[in-house]
């Protein structure tokens, strides 16, 4: 059985997409679609609350639509104080992107959203074929997983990728410009509006959230340079986030 075997990386950052009974779940959980997305996240006081509770958590994303995404207690008070009744606070998102979502109610199973748990890590434990999805997969208009959307993830000011390290010497560094890379890369930058993202590929993609949204909070940014990756595990999740946060444009 599928999803027994996906049971293989719960608790974890993975979640899977499933048909349910017709009437067993209200609209506002499955946005109308004949599927839900499950998981079971490796978080001791999550997994309090619903022992508390005893029945499953809904759980949207604690972020306005389209921004980035929240990987700290200040960011979710950012966006919803005033929406919310309160926070509970335990600490900073550990790998800082959001979980792998698989989709298990196609023929093939997909991933609609890469993060740390790779295609390859989920076919090797389901014994079969696992791909990638390159679009945006809706029914009936409605995406079929968060962050799906062309363009999400993104400050208000826009976003440009840069690819290769040597390009950064090309951009014209003042006030009103950002610069989010790692710190071998921003020691080369002289400008006064850097952001590191650490000294890996690992701890850029925990820190590229928070990088976003420290240059959001900054009124007199009107442009964000953010360093592109080709290499390393993590790297589909990061420029997936990265290239939906800058609606796919790169620096040239």
């Amino acid at each position: 059985d599928v999803y027994k075997r996906q049971k293989h990386f719960w608790p974890g950052p993975l979640t899977i997409i499933l048909f349910v009974k017709e009437g067993t779940l209200p609209d506002a959980v499955t946005g109308g679609l004949p599927t839900a997305a499950f998981r079971c996240p490796d978080d001791e006081m999550t997994h309090d609350l619903i022992s508390e509770l005893g029945k499953p958590i809904v759980g949207p994303s604690a972020n306005t639509s389209t921004k980035p995404s929240p990987t700290t207690a200040e960011h979710v008070y950012h966006d919803l104080k005033g929406k919310i009744a309160g926070i509970i606070d335990n600490g900073p998102t550990e790998i800082g992107l959001e979980s792998t979502i698989v989709d298990l109610s196609v023929e093939t199973p997909t991933v609609l959203r890469p993060g740390e748990i790779t295609p390859e890590e989920i076919s090797k434990v389901l014994g079969e074929e696992v791909l990638m999805n390159k679009g945006t997969t809706q029914t009936k208009g409605v995406p079929k997983a968060p962050g799906m959307k062309y363009r999400h993830y993104a400050p208000s000011a826009p976003v440009f990728i840069v690819d290769k390290e040597a390009d950064f010497s090309k951009i014209k560094w003042d006030k009103e410009t950002g610069v989010a890379a790692l710190d071998e890369v921003l020691d080369k930058i002289d400008s006064s509006n850097k952001y590191s993202l650490g000294k890996t590929i690992d701890k850029a993609a925990h820190n590229l959230f928070g990088a976003l949204r420290y240059f959001d909070s900054e009124n007199n940014i009107k442009r964000i340079y953010v360093q592109g990756f080709d290499h390393g595990a993590i790297s589909p999740a990061y420029m997936n986030r990265l290239n939906k946060a800058a609606a796919g444009h790169h620096f040239h």
